[in-house]
């Protein structure tokens, strides 16, 4: 993609480093003030918006960005190597003709914006948010890993991809991850939900499915294992994927009998766990997102609203109507929810289900303290507070699960994760 007129253009080193420079030093800029290409809004909270510019034939190793909005950016025959991104976003912006080394995106958003024809190499895709993100033509792009981000869209069009992992990602009805055209090369797809992703004429060489789900139509067109190099796939990816045609067992797996699903049926144990209502303050949304990402890539089959919320109801029918639907409510407790009448509505529609069903449906973990310190007095409002009172009383009684280490942003992923495990165990069936 050219330059586009009146887009500021960097051509050399030292006009970089001038600017990033300008860029380190600055603390507060008057609102919007323009350094040539770097201004800061004073009301973003210390967050920069790089706004329409072109770097072009820039090499510059080392660099980190924190919290930077790069908006319709365009970056070619740029060489980055070591640099590191935090937290920023990326909106329209375009790759063209770059080198990546040992870059890393943490904790990014990309949305409309594509690499073409770049080259990458051991660069980190961790906890980034993609929406629209297309990578074209790019005849090296080694060693990537895509870790548990949210794929809207995302695909890969005549690309060459060699030893790159795909892991611990979810998929739904309007995400989808694409490769049309493509060459992959011992890449790695682990705890992926790969429902409504698509390989298209796409050539094979010892990738491996591990824990993995997918459909039937998954692979289509011409894809397959070239040379022999079938692919590997596990007992538990067999399981809990569909069927696949004889043509494609054969001839990308090396697997000749078309009964393997039922064959290995036997050595794998079906895991059924309560389907869960999360319950939580738009607040602690963050948190709850990772809780529903963590158990949903467990195998639990969740309810959150900012994603399964249906449209064209009214929002308490959508309350009550899923409560009864699901097994358990995993209320996050902290001082947002106790205080939200939102949250203590689906207390209230829960505990009702149980004192029904003679069953315990209320499934608490906090975020904090409040729960266990609010003293009725301190309900509001006072028309609601015996009910509300009534739903906090019902939650002290059953075992609180402690979560606040990890509602920060710096929070420990191993304990995390085992944390996580010990709540998918209290969540099966008996």
């Amino acid at each position: 993609m050219k330059k586009k007129k009146g887009f500021p253009t960097i051509k050399t080193e030292a006009e970089f480093r001038e600017k990033f420079l300008q860029y380190q030093k600055s603390d507060f800029f008057e609102t919007k003030i323009y350094y040539e290409t770097f201004y800061r809004d004073i009301t973003k909270a210390r967050s920069l918006t790089i706004n329409e510019f072109h770097l072009d034939g820039v090499t510059y190793d080392d660099l980190s960005f924190t919290s930077i909005t790069f908006n319709k950016c365009h970056f070619t025959s740029t060489n980055m190597s070591r640099w590191t991104f935090l937290a920023c976003d990326f909106i329209a912006c375009s790759f063209e003709e770059c080198e990546l080394v040992s870059t890393q995106f943490l904790d990014c958003d990309f949305i409309d914006s594509s690499f073409f024809p770049s080259a990458l190499s051991s660069v980190d895709f961790i906890d980034s948010r993609i929406k629209n993100l297309k990578f074209s033509d790019c005849g090296e792009l080694y060693n990537l890993t895509f870790e548990n981000d949210s794929f809207y869209n995302l695909e890969f069009n005549n690309c060459e991809l060699r030893y790159s992992k795909f892991e611990r990602f979810i998929q739904s009805k309007d995400t989808s991850l694409i490769f049309n055209f493509s060459h992959l090369n011992n890449c790695i797809f682990s705890a992926a939900d790969l429902s409504f992703s698509r390989f298209h004429d796409c050539e094979f060489e010892h990738n491996s499915f591990l824990n993995s789900k997918f459909k039937a139509d998954i692979f289509s067109g011409s894809t397959r294992a070239i040379e022999d190099a079938y692919c590997s796939i596990d007992l538990q990816s067999i399981a809990l994927s569909e069927n696949q045609p004889a043509d494609v067992l054969k001839s990308i797996f090396g697997i000749h009998s078309t009964d393997i699903k039922q064959y290995t049926s036997d050595m794998t144990t079906p895991i059924n766990y309560h389907k869960v209502f999360i319950s939580y303050s738009f607040k602690d949304k963050v948190f709850a997102k990772r809780l529903n990402e963590a158990l949903r890539l467990k195998g639990v089959s969740t309810f959150l609203w900012e994603n399964d919320a249906p449209g064209g109801k009214r929002l308490k029918t959508i309350m009550s109507e899923n409560i009864q639907e699901y097994d358990k409510l995993l209320f996050i407790a902290s001082e947002n929810s106790i205080k939200s009448p939102a949250c203590q509505f689906e207390l209230t529609e829960a505990r009702d289900k149980q004192n029904k069903l003679w069953k315990t449906i209320y499934f608490p973990i906090h975020i904090d303290d409040f729960l266990f310190k609010v003293k009725k007095d301190d309900v509001r409002p006072r028309e609601k507070q015996d009910e509300f009172w009534a739903n906090i009383e019902e939650l002290r009684e059953i075992n609180s699960t402690d979560f606040s280490a990890f509602a920060k942003d710096d929070f420990d992923k191993n304990e995390f994760e085992k944390s996580i495990h010990k709540l998918v165990i209290d969540l099966k069936k008996t």
